[in-house]
C-alpha cells in the first residue's frame, strides 16, 4: 500500500509538472499556426493561463509564432516570381492586423483568455490558407523548394520575442515549483530563485520533491496526494469551464473580428494597383467568410434538432415502458416498481 502510494503521489507531481513541460518546450505553440490543433492542446495553454505569468507567457508565443509565419510568407512572396501573389499578399496584411491585436492584449485582462483562444483560432485559420494558396500559387515543386530555403528564416523580432518567452517560462516554472513545494513542506527558496533566473533545470526540483515524498508518513502521502489531485482537478475544471465560456458566442466574435481587422486594412490600403488588389480580397474574405459562418450555423441548428428529436424519443419512449410496466401485473408491487424504473430512467 505504502509502495502505491509513492507511485500515485510521483504521477500527480509529474502531472502537476506538465505545464511547467511543456512551457520548457519551444515548440509547442510554433506548429499550431500551420496544422490542426485539438480542443485538448487549447485547454492546456488555458490552464497555464491561471496566473498573470502564464498569461503573458502564452500570449508572447502566439505572437512569436504569427511573427514568424509572417517573416517566412513574405519570404515565400518574394520567392513566387510571375506568380499571382495577391491573395497571399492579402493573406499578409490580415496576419500584419492580428498580430497588432494580439500585441493589444491585456494579459491581466478578465477576458484575456478568450481573446487568446479567438486570437489564436484565427491564426491558424488565415496560416493554413496561406499554406494552400502558396501551394495553388506556386506549384507543388516550386512550393517545396521555396519551404525548405525559408524553413529557418527569422528577424530580430522573432528573436526578441524568443528571449521574452525564455524568461516569462523561467518565472512560470518557479511560481509552479514554490507552490509544490509549499504543497510538501518543503523550504528551498534558493532553488526556487535558480529556476527564476534559469540557473537551475526543474529536473533538480522534481528529484528534491521525490527525496521528500521518501521521507513522507503514510498519513503525509495520503495527505500530499489529495492536495496535489485536488489542485489539479480544480485547474482543470476551470480551464473545461472557460472553453466551453469561449464555444458558445465564438461565431459572433470571429464575424466581428474579421469586420473590424478588414476595415482597419482597407483604410490604411492607400491607392495604387496593390491597394485595389487588397480591397478585392478584402471583400472576397468577407463574402466567403459570410457563406462559411452561415453554413456553419446551418449545422449547428441540424445538430441542435436532431438532439431534440432524440431527447423527445426517448422521453416518449420512457412514457410508453412506463405505461406497460404498469399496466401488465394489475396493482401489485413489482408493477409498481417497474413503472417507477421506467419514468426515471
Amino acid at each position: 500500500m505504502k509502495k502505491i502510494m509513492s507511485i500515485l503521489l510521483v504521477l500527480m507531481m509529474v502531472l502537476s509538472f506538465a505545464p511547467m513541460a511543456l512551457a520548457e518546450d519551444e515548440e509547442t505553440v510554433e506548429p499550431v499556426l500551420v496544422s490542426e490543433e485539438t480542443e485538448d492542446e487549447t485547454e492546456v495553454e488555458v490552464e497555464a493561463m491561471s496566473t498573470l505569468t502564464g498569461a503573458e507567457m502564452r500570449l508572447l508565443q502566439l505572437e512569436r509564432a504569427i511573427e514568424r509565419n509572417m517573416v517566412r510568407g513574405n519570404a515565400v512572396i518574394e520567392e513566387a516570381g510571375d506568380a499571382d501573389t495577391s491573395e497571399l499578399e492579402g493573406i499578409m496584411a490580415e496576419l500584419e492586423a492580428l498580430n497588432a491585436e494580439v500585441q493589444a492584449v491585456d494579459p491581466a485582462a478578465e477576458d484575456a483568455v478568450q481573446q487568446f483562444v479567438d486570437l489564436k483560432a484565427d491564426a491558424i485559420g488565415l496560416s493554413k490558407q496561406f499554406r494552400d494558396g502558396a501551394r495553388e500559387s506556386l506549384g507543388p515543386g516550386k512550393s517545396a523548394q521555396v519551404k525548405e530555403k525559408i524553413k529557418n528564416k527569422e528577424n530580430a523580432r522573432v528573436k526578441e520575442l524568443a528571449g521574452k518567452i525564455n524568461q516569462k517560462k523561467q518565472m512560470f516554472n518557479s511560481e509552479r515549483v514554490q507552490a509544490m513545494f509549499e504543497k510538501l513542506g518543503i523550504e528551498n527558496e534558493e532553488l526556487v530563485g535558480q529556476i527564476k533566473e534559469g540557473e537551475a533545470a526543474l529536473k533538480q526540483a522534481q528529484d528534491q520533491i521525490r527525496d521528500r515524498i521518501k521521507e513522507m508518513t503514510p498519513e503525509e502521502k495520503k495527505e500530499a496526494f489529495s492536495g496535489l489531485k485536488e489542485a489539479g482537478v480544480k485547474r482543470a475544471v476551470a480551464a473545461k469551464v472557460k472553453m466551453d465560456k469561449i464555444k458558445a458566442k465564438s461565431l459572433d466574435r470571429e464575424q466581428e473580428r474579421l469586420q473590424n481587422r478588414l476595415e482597419k486594412i482597407e483604410r490604411n490600403a492607400g491607392e495604387g494597383k496593390s491597394s485595389e488588389a487588397l480591397r478585392n480580397y478584402i471583400n472576397n474574405r468577407l463574402r466567403v467568410n459570410e457563406a462559411a459562418q452561415e453554413r456553419t450555423q446551418e449545422r449547428l441548428e441540424t445538430a441542435n434538432n436532431i438532439k431534440a428529436n432524440e431527447k423527445n424519443s426517448d422521453e416518449e419512449a420512457d412514457t410508453d415502458e412506463g405505461t406497460d410496466d404498469t399496466g401488465s401485473e394489475g396493482a401489485g408491487s413489482d408493477s409498481g416498481t417497474g413503472a417507477g424504473q421506467g419514468g426515471s430512467s
